[in-house]
């Protein structure tokens, strides 16, 4: 299991923008058999922006299966 964060604050002064990136994950990962393993996660990502254009909120799941030859 792993679990992961950020936060970043972003300053534009030449076009009066400021940008507050904010970042959150989390995975699981799990061995089937010796040469077959799997994760599972989830990752949040947001910019809030002081002009509303450049605000976005991002969800995800996320899924992999891996087998080596």
């Amino acid at each position: 299991w792993n679990l992961g964060g950020a936060y970043s604050r972003n300053e534009y002064p030449d076009i009066s923008r400021v940008d507050n990136l904010t970042y959150f994950g989390m995975g699981l990962t799990r061995q089937f058999q010796p040469r077959l393993s799997g994760t599972v996660g989830y990752r949040m990502q947001q910019d809030k922006s002081n002009q509303s254009a450049f605000n976005y909120t991002e969800n995800a799941v996320l899924a992999t299966l891996l087998m080596r030859f």
